[in-house]
């Protein structure tokens, strides 16, 4: 018996759980091909791949796939169908979804809504036969109403609500992965199905259902790198999550609380904070799920890709600049979408735009030159470039590594608002709450990965209320900060002395002390894993545009 007690929406309940014959029954889709939007996507196949190769490794589970073409609206409910009669009481029925959203008029608006969010198939169109290949809202809250047995997990990794869009934050000429607006329909052959079905159930009256949307409303969903794939931030994070690493109880099995807090804060993580999904919660939900009983071993991180953008109509020579650049952690992508920094260079300044396209580096003046070419401003730009660009790819380095890694997450930091994105003069206000009553030290990266210790000592925190850290103004350009906060007890007292010892250093450059890690920046990542610290992690950009990229 597994005794769990949870909280959700303020209602805390003990609840009793036998899990150790709970199965397994999943299934999964991803669609990167569509006959009516072109182009394709380019991550929603590899996350159907992800959360399916994770699945098939828990003992006994049956995991159903739809890729592309294969995912048509009959095969989706089929499967479903079978999956469902055969899962019995405490076993565990998953969906997953990957690719396209969009919304359109409310079937039924006298029920309180506007509009009703769908799921784009395949063979989706706005006309004929291609109207019945989408799956709406209402469609899935009947599915998961009948479900009386077993506990219902449900991962749409899409814009359900608001703007959306997968996107890839990277628009070419060549390629836009972006789909906006209210769809309308020419001759919906799907309507009258939707009528005759009755105004849907509310899925907050579902019994045993555990939902987790990839963005909340008005928010995009970004397709970012990972490992050199193109993913979703959110199907990766949960894949991860089945895997064990969000257990912190290490009973292998993964409770709604270590689920919600894992998955919400690893997907903010890897899309920059550009994503804040959403997680609800039947109020008797006790969910116990079977995580992989294998060692967890952090994901070999693949070398990071960089690609070379000429600003406007200067006149770069990339193969000069690769040639100065490319070394052991980093090589040259030849495909801008395959890139994981974009070096934006023009004149006598550069600048460096992460995987999502936010500014990370300032577009300032480097140098005073007319041109690439005129009076050696090549060889002057690439002497000072050269430095930076390492500063810039070892905190990149950093914190792919870091998101890879367990992190105990007791402390959680934010803003004001969820934005990560702010301009000149506007005002950011920090807070942070802790799950215990605790002390915690604060300390940021900027852009070239230089630690800033923010406070002489740790401080104490009451974890009954958020405590407000300060406020500062935004002076750009600063590029991409990093703002940490760090909780342990005693622990936190030898790490804060550490930090300090460290302050004004960059995670490029060497501990002051023999160390079996090669550069301060690794030494700080086993220094934030092991032990009893907790991390709380938040990034900050400076609002700036990209230059339209251009093959």
């Amino acid at each position: 018996m597994k005794y769990v007690l949870i909280s959700f929406f303020g209602l805390f309940l003990l609840i009793t759980t036998k899990a150790a014959d709970a199965k397994v029954y999943a299934l999964t889709v991803g669609i990167d091909e569509y006959a009516f939007f072109q182009p394709s996507l380019d991550g929603a196949v590899n996350d159907s791949n992800d959360i399916a190769n994770t699945l098939k490794t828990v003992q006994g589970a049956e995991v159903v796939q739809f890729l592309n073409g294969q995912a048509t609206k009959s095969n989706i409910f089929k499967a479903w169908t079978v999956l469902a009669e055969r899962a019995g009481q405490g076993d565990h029925l998953i969906l997953h979804i990957a690719g396209h959203g969009a919304f359109q008029k409310a079937v039924f608006p006298e029920a309180g809504e506007t509009f009703d969010n769908m799921y784009l198939l395949a063979g989706f169109d706005v006309t004929g036969e291609g109207t019945k290949e989408r799956i709406l809202d209402n469609e899935f809250a009947f599915l998961f109403e009948k479900e009386r047995e077993a506990t219902v997990l449900f991962i749409a990794d899409i814009c359900f609500s608001g703007t959306l869009a997968r996107s890839a934050f990277l628009e070419t000429e060549a390629k836009v992965r972006r789909l906006e607006g209210l769809i309308e329909f020419e001759d919906d052959q799907l309507r009258d199905e939707l009528v005759a079905l009755g105004p849907p159930p509310s899925t907050s009256a579902v019994q045993n259902l555990f939902e987790i949307y990839a963005v909340g409303p008005g928010e995009i969903v970004p397709e970012v790198r990972i490992n050199n794939q193109m993913r979703g931030a959110l199907s990766y994070s949960v894949a991860r999550a089945f895997e064990g690493h969000a257990d912190r109880s290490n009973d292998q099995l993964l409770s709604e609380t270590e689920l919600d807090r894992f998955v919400l804060r690893k997907a903010r993580e890897h899309a920059n904070g550009l994503q804040n999904p959403e997680t609800r919660a039947s109020a008797d939900l006790a969910l116990a799920f079977p995580t992989i009983n294998r060692s967890l071993q952090p994901p070999v991180i693949e070398k990071l890709k960089f690609f070379v953008l000429a600003s406007g109509d200067a006149d770069v020579d990339r193969d000069l600049i690769t040639a100065r650049l490319v070394h052991e952690e980093v090589e040259y992508a030849k495909d801008p979408l395959a890139a994981d920094l974009i070096l934006e260079v023009g004149g006598g300044s550069f600048a460096f735009f992460n995987s999502t396209r936010d500014l990370i580096y300032p577009s300032v003046s480097a140098i005073e030159c007319e041109g690439w070419s005129s009076d050696g401003c090549a060889a002057k730009l690439l002497n000072r470039l050269e430095t930076e660009f390492s500063a810039v790819v070892a905190k990149e380095v950093f914190l792919r590594r870091l998101a890879e890694r367990p992190l105990r997450e007791a402390v959680e930091v934010w803003t004001k608002n969820t934005a990560t994105q702010y301009s000149k003069g506007e005002r950011i206000g920090f807070h942070l709450k802790t799950e215990v009553s605790d002390s915690v030290f604060l300390f940021a990266l900027d852009k070239f990965g230089r630690i800033t210790a923010l406070v002489d000592q740790p401080i104490s925190v009451d974890a009954s209320k958020p405590l407000f850290i300060g406020e500062s103004i935004v002076e750009p350009p600063f590029g991409a900060d990093h703002f940490f906060a760090v909780t342990g007890g005693e622990e936190l007292r030898a790490f804060s002395r550490w930090l300090k010892a460290n302050n004004g250093r960059a995670l490029s450059q060497a501990p002051e002390t023999a160390t079996p890690h090669g550069s301060l920046g690794a030494e700080l990542i086993e220094k934030l894993t092991q032990g009893s610290l907790s991390v709380g992690v938040l990034p900050i950009f400076t609002v700036e545009q990209m230059q339209q990229i251009k093959n």
